[in-house]
């Protein structure tokens, strides 16, 4: 993250964002962070630990949790 020099003007898209872990903490930072990932549970729980939107993907296109 401090490579990338996120500022509150930012929108940060994380793909395959897991957890949610890096999401969380680029949501202190940036204005806006968006999140992708294909698995369920993992999306699920980054959604609700890391208070981002995230876009759940599947094979037939994102859908959104």
């Amino acid at each position: 993250l401090q490579v990338a020099a996120i500022d509150a003007d930012d929108v940060v898209l994380d793909v395959g964002c897991g957890s949610g872990y890096l999401a969380a903490i680029a949501a202190r930072v940036a204005s806006a962070v968006v999140a992708v990932e294909s698995d369920e549970a993992l999306a699920a729980q980054a959604s609700a630990e890391a208070n981002v939107t995230v876009a759940r993907t599947t094979r037939g296109g994102p859908t959104r949790r």
